[in-house]
């Protein structure tokens, strides 16, 4: 029901061609939801055009639909601990496939195990929604 309730809020807002665009989704065997559609709706509050993905995708896709969607930024959401080097692959795979100009966001617990590789990636990780809206201020 919850995310019904936030799929259907997030089609309420409607992007106009300024504003910046952002994918959102997370990554392989990530199935969780609820982080990545509050981030969609956060950022599209701030302002983003919002495509939110889903979960459980490949490094490869999502890299393809920021391409795809011209976005300025990945918002992704990592909240399990129990696939670690097999997530940090696939963020570092997705590094590889964009450009420098895009920027990938990561939040949620997940990512707590590696965040000084992150900084080293230029991979933004925002420990909360407010730090979130705060880095979503930074980038457009």
């Amino acid at each position: 029901v919850l995310i019904s309730f936030l799929r259907e809020m997030l089609s309420a807002f409607r992007p106009l061609t300024s504003m910046p665009k952002m994918v959102v989704a997370t990554p392989v065997n990530h199935w969780h939801e609820l982080g990545a559609l509050i981030a969609s709706i956060v950022a599209a509050d701030a302002g983003w055009a919002v495509f939110y993905f889903g979960p459980n995708l490949p490094a490869e896709e999502i890299a393809a639909a920021a391409v795809y969607k011209t976005a300025a930024a990945v918002a992704l959401s990592v909240v399990c601990h129990d696939a670690d080097r097999q997530t940090f692959r696939e963020i570092k795979r997705l590094r590889h496939f964009l450009t420098d100009d895009v920027a990938i966001i990561i939040g949620g617990d997940g990512v707590r195990s590696y965040q000084s590789e992150l900084k080293q990636m230029n991979i933004l990780h925002p420990l909360n929604f407010s730090e979130f809206s705060d880095t979503l201020d930074g980038l457009s």
